[in-house]
């Protein structure tokens, strides 16, 4: 409701308005997020190893359609149990991307960001006379340490992945 909210303000006073969202690999998402909020333990989540187990263990539901449908404190360690519980498959297909189809103007991978978005932005924010803005590669030639890596996961982890994030996948193949 934010969106069509802010989408109406814009319109009142004459401003241009654009909403995006980008959606990303589910399985990259999920020890994307695992790894920053558990491993690093941001606040609100519980700490964790960088282990199977324990990635296996704190995965939340369609984290993405969990997300969009219910927020940040869907999330977190202390809330999700009450906000996040009772989360199902349907509640993703049926609302969250017909909402992001009523509410969004444009919903980008996280894959081909700078390739399709970055393009697009440049293009609306120049009126189209200017080339795309050159994005810079993040984390590029950092060492991770200590972080759950997509290609160290066993057959069981992926297979747990797929079906915990079932969802989220037909979110992004969309």
């Amino acid at each position: 409701h934010t969106i069509r909210s802010l989408r109406q303000l814009a319109h009142e006073n004459n401003v241009p308005f654009f909403a995006f969202t980008t959606i990303r690999e589910p399985t990259s998402y999920s020890i994307s997020f695992f790894n920053f909020e558990n491993v690093k333990h941001q606040p609100g989540y519980e700490a964790a190893n960088a282990t199977e187990k324990d990635f296996m263990r704190l995965s939340l539901y369609n984290p993405q359609c969990l997300w969009f449908a219910r927020g940040d404190n869907a999330m977190t360690a202390e809330t999700r149990d009450v906000i996040g519980y009772h989360f199902s498959y349907q509640e993703c297909h049926d609302r969250v991307y017909p909402v992001l189809l009523q509410t969004m103007d444009w919903i980008g991978r996280l894959e081909t960001f700078d390739q399709e978005t970055i393009p697009l932005l440049s293009w609306m924010m120049t009126g189209g006379n200017a080339t795309a803005i050159q994005v810079l590669p993040q984390n590029q030639n950092r060492a991770k340490k200590n972080v759950l890596r997509k290609d160290s996961l066993s057959d069981r982890a992926q297979q747990f992945l797929q079906n915990y994030t079932q969802a989220d996948q037909e979110l992004y193949q969309r």
